[in-house]
């Protein structure tokens, strides 16, 4: 028809080109939430570490304090005395060192504790979140499928009056819908922004934890060895309390070594313990490595793990809600509703 107005297809073709943006970003974030899901998985096992970071430098630190206390007592046995003392005085420095980091590991750890329970409530959340964003991009693809057939319908009819009103009637319901999908895609971009955040925060708590597990292996070797030490400084603290005879004279072996007054018979006596203590004494070995490598890093690691699911929580505290809008309004099905063709 000469001189007909053509109606442009602008806003169709953007509608077009916003649902295929909508549905990439929806896709990107069902694939990130899925993942999100699968390292939560493995963090929330991974945050018992801190658990056993701080039981471990517990045992470790009430260890060196039991050993140093054991050693005061059998360093009065004569052939142990300059061994035991310089053993306690390693195992004094040593528990001069755990003590502190033993106490920020536990303060540190209750703040961890509550967390093991918030990991799985986001995953909760994730799951009831997952299947809607699948159903929303599934509504998208059919709408967008739709859009696109009713444009390129248009568009094949010869020019005509009807053509042209058909033309109107979809650009009008297409510009109106594309003003209605900016808050939505915003609300997607941010959140795909928060979890791409969160994921980063994992990954770091991840290593973090991992990195925590490595640095306790010298605590936990360490531990056994003083363990080990434990049993024959006992027996030998033990047998201090026994009595040695001799004629009408009797003695504890520990009032023997610490007795300053004169003791009669003391040669004899002095045997006799002896014969107690010398088998005590091949079980005892006080060439031990108490060496802690890296225990110094064992706090900032720990406060990496805090610091990181302080951060999701304040994250997920920003996004949940307008994941939940997003949803719970169903805002893009309530849209087209409002722009029915």
């Amino acid at each position: 028809m000469p001189g007909a107005e053509r109606v442009s297809d602008k806003e169709a073709n953007g509608l077009i080109s916003n649902y295929d943006s909508t549905d990439r970003r929806l896709q990107e974030l069902k694939k990130l939430l899925e993942t999100l899901n699968e390292i939560l998985d493995i963090v929330r096992k991974l945050l018992l570490i801190p658990k056993d970071v701080s039981d471990g430098l517990t045992d470790l630190d009430n260890l060196l304090v039991l050993v140093s206390e054991l050693l005061t007592a059998v360093q009065i046995i004569p052939p142990i005395t300059a061994e035991a003392a310089a053993l306690q005085k390693v195992v004094d420095g040593v528990q001069k060192v755990v003590h502190p980091i033993r106490k920020t590991a536990n303060q540190i750890e209750n703040q961890v504790k509550p967390y093991r329970k918030y990991v799985e409530d986001i995953q909760k959340f994730f799951n009831k979140i997952i299947p809607l964003v699948d159903a929303l991009d599934q509504f998208i693809q059919s709408e967008h499928g739709l859009i696109k057939k009713t444009n390129s319908s248009n568009n094949a009819l010869p020019d005509s009056r009807y053509k042209r009103d058909q033309m109107k009637s979809l650009e009008g319901f297409s510009g109106g819908l594309n003003k209605d999908m900016i808050d939505p895609m915003k609300i997607i971009n941010e959140i795909l922004k928060a979890m791409d955040f969160i994921k980063e925060a994992l990954d770091i708590i991840t290593k973090a934890c991992k990195t925590l597990s490595e640095l306790m292996k010298p605590v936990l070797r360490v531990t056994e060895v003083l363990d080990d030490l434990t049993k024959p400084l006992k027996a030998l603290d033990k047998a201090l309390d026994q009595k040695v005879h001799f004629l009408f004279f009797s003695i504890s072996i520990r009032d023997l070594f610490t007795t300053l007054e004169d003791i009669p018979f003391i040669g004899k006596l002095t045997d006799l313990a002896m014969v107690i203590l010398k088998p005590l004494l091949r079980a005892l070995h006080l060439d031990v490595d108490l060496s802690l490598p890296g225990v110094g890093n064992i706090t900032g690691g720990m406060r990496k793990v805090i610091g990181n699911l302080d951060s999701i929580k304040k994250t997920m505290t920003g996004s949940q809600p307008n994941m939940i809008s997003m949803f719970e309004r169903k805002s893009l099905e309530n849209m087209i509703n409002r722009h029915d063709v």
